[in-house]
């Protein structure tokens, strides 16, 4: 597999508009925050290895309006990918599977910037 590349974040997003590979047509972002401490929860490692965020309680009408996903957890990494599909998950009430593509790193400072957590949610929406 070749390495994944890294870009700024708000760069990833202005180049993937530029350049929609993958429908890509808004500044509108799902974050997801993984606890890669847990072993119940996916990893970004695994997530990206599969091309998906599988089984999150999000809304799946603000996910489908959302051109973009970013995984990110506590260890400090991000990564950034185009929504390609979004669908219900097909056992767990209120969660659902987003499905991406061209995954790269961007720079976790940078999102800190554009998003505020509590612990209560480990998914936001968020718009540049």
């Amino acid at each position: 597999m070749d390495k994944i590349r890294e870009e700024s974040f708000v760069s990833e997003i202005e180049r993937r508009l530029i350049v929609s590979s993958f429908g890509e047509n808004n500044k509108n972002c799902v974050v997801v925050r993984l606890n890669d401490d847990l072993t119940e929860k996916n990893s970004i490692q695994e997530s990206t290895f599969k091309l998906r965020a599988h089984g999150f309680k999000a809304s799946i009408t603000n996910a489908k309006k959302s051109s973009f996903v970013i995984l990110t957890n506590t260890k400090g990494i991000s990564l950034i990918g185009s929504i390609i599909d979004v669908e219900r998950h097909d056992s767990l009430e209120g969660r659902i599977n987003i499905y991406f593509r061209d995954p790269c790193h961007i720079d976790t400072n940078e999102l800190s910037k554009h998003i505020t957590w509590n612990n209560s949610n480990p998914v936001r929406t968020i718009s540049l």
